[in-house]
């Protein structure tokens, strides 16, 4: 596994979704994620 670290962006859709705007930060957390993917068949199989 990897981490990846959070940080802060700036998330704006004002042009597309009229009800997601204005265009606000937002903090998102560091995580974990697996290095390659995994599907439902893995899981399957297991």
């Amino acid at each position: 596994m990897v981490w990846i670290p959070g940080g802060t962006f700036l998330m704006e859709w004002d042009s597309h979704y009229p009800e997601e705007a204005p265009a606000h930060r937002v903090c998102v957390g560091g995580f974990w994620m697996e290095v390659s993917a995994v599907t439902n068949r893995d899981f399957e199989c297991a």
